[in-house]
């Protein structure tokens, strides 16, 4: 059986800017790009209604 996968991509705020951890995980981030998080799931989005989504 196929498995699918969804890819999701969350825009961050730019306070992320400010973390040590982003700017470790990112060392060569250009400064003005916009900042966000790529991520795949086995979820279908339309039955998990944005689970873990923060507003």
């Amino acid at each position: 059986m196929a498995r699918h996968y969804h890819v999701y991509v969350i825009e961050l705020s730019k306070d992320v800017l400010n973390e040590s951890r982003f700017k470790k995980g990112n060392p060569d981030y250009l400064t003005g790009k916009q900042c966000v998080y790529v991520g795949m799931t086995g979820l279908d989005p339309d039955v998990t209604g944005g689970y873990g989504r923060r507003n």
